[in-house]
């Protein structure tokens, strides 16, 4: 396996970017099955299966982004990609492309105002930088 030549910081940025991406992913698609991450503000003082489908949430959103940011930092770091540079903006538009589609047609959180929604919407944006920057670290140190 060769080294790439692509600097360290570079590959982090890149990791760190690309683990918060893969969580905005997975909190859509969660979303999309009816699971938010803003039932846990809801239901704070009563335990029931929407309590536990917003810690999914949270689990499997810092989850996927530790997982991409590894992966990616990884893959950058290990590997010459000089063939595969054309690919990279191909790849981009299918994942906006992709994202718009799923979000199109996404219900807000129901019982939640709208600073609710974004207050747990930014939390787990901190959340998902902090989870791909410790999978990022991890997988460039050597």
């Amino acid at each position: 396996m060769t080294k790439s030549k692509i600097a360290a910081p570079h590959v982090f940025a890149v990791a760190v970017m690309s683990g918060m991406a893969t969580a905005i992913l997975t909190q859509t698609v969660l979303a999309s099955y009816g699971i938010e991450l803003a039932g846990v503000w809801r239901t704070l003082l009563f335990a029931d299966q929407a309590q536990l489908r917003s810690a999914l949430a949270w689990w499997a959103t810092a989850g996927s982004a530790f997982i991409g940011g590894f992966a990616v930092a990884f893959v950058m770091s290990r590997f010459e990609w000089l063939y595969l540079r054309f690919l990279r903006g191909w790849l981009l538009a299918a994942v906006v492309f992709g994202l718009a589609e799923l979000a199109r047609d996404l219900p807000r959180a129901e019982g939640l105002s709208m600073a609710g929604y974004v207050v747990s919407s930014a939390a787990a944006f901190v959340v998902a930088f902090l989870m791909a920057s410790f999978g990022g670290y991890f997988a460039l140190r050597r």
